[in-house]
């Protein structure tokens, strides 16, 4: 497999712990994700393991860290990437998980069907409320969030990167990309499940679209972005079919006593289109 980008000089060293980093795959602002040979400790008989690695956090936050991703490691659900290992060394925290040569829905190995989008987005919807029923937000669900199986897909893990649950809605929005977050949770008007079943719309319009739910603001960057978000609501594209139209819609109102309650009803829903 080869690197989608180099490695920058200022990043990672080659090593950390015992994972030999050989490809990066993707960077964001806070974040690198690279691909690595699975440490024999770890019993995996894949090829490979993704290792996502940030600067490394205070001990409050790590701890807080490795007790969140440790629950969601005891948690097994089939439609969560399976999180492997969490440790610190030299100045960064990593976090190894399962690795899937599908790719995501926002960099696929390969151009899927748009029925294979569609329920990659509903698994991944399925992973989101299992996160959602032991107390966790996923953070950042993105169509780079949407991993890609074979016949649909799973959530990856949730984004330590993003600053957890404790994070503003501000700071999730420059991590994430402001095309998939809620307005409404910006301003703090919402909990964090129904933001998450907003995004779960906005990923869906993106897979059946191209285009985000914030047409316009998600080209703007830093404080603008965020002020001109914060006067809009969400707008689906009329070049959508009805019957998907109509879903996406119940998934991004903007009146959240409207909207789907919960992402396992947002599952069922996306479900029918396929």
């Amino acid at each position: 497999m080869n690197a989608d980008v180099a490695a920058p000089a200022d990043g990672p060293p080659g090593q950390l712990a015992d994972y030999e980093l050989d490809r990066l795959l993707e960077r964001d602002q806070v974040s690198y994700r690279f691909l690595a040979p699975p440490p024999a400790r770890l019993g995996v008989s894949d090829e490979w393991v993704e290792v996502i690695v940030t600067a490394e956090s205070d001990d409050v936050t790590h701890d807080r860290l490795v007790e969140d991703l440790a629950a969601v490691a005891a948690l097994r659900d089939p439609h969560v990437v399976t999180l492997h290992d969490i440790g610190r060394d030299a100045g960064w925290t990593f976090v190894s998980v399962e690795h899937s040569p599908s790719g995501t829905l926002a960099r696929p190995a390969r151009q899927p069907e748009r029925s294979h989008w569609v329920r990659a987005v509903a698994d991944a919807a399925r992973g989101a409320h299992a996160l959602h029923e032991i107390g966790l937000a996923h953070g950042a669900i993105t169509p780079g969030a949407v991993v890609l199986s074979s016949d649909g897909g799973k959530l990856s893990a949730p984004s330590f990167a993003a600053g957890g649950h404790n994070s503003s809605s501000s700071t999730v929005a420059v991590v994430t990309g402001i095309g998939f977050v809620d307005p409404a949770a910006m301003r703090g008007e919402i909990p964090e499940r129904s933001a998450e079943v907003f995004a779960l719309g906005a990923v869906l319009h993106w897979a059946v679209s191209g285009r985000t739910v914030h047409p316009g603001v998600d080209t703007m960057e830093g404080p603008d972005a965020i002020r001109e978000l914060l006067r809009r609501e969400a707008q689906v594209d009329p070049s959508i079919d009805p019957d998907t139209a109509a879903v996406i819609a119940r998934l991004v109102d903007p009146d959240v006593l409207q909207r789907v309650r919960t992402a396992d009803e947002a599952a069922e829903l996306i479900g029918t289109l396929t």
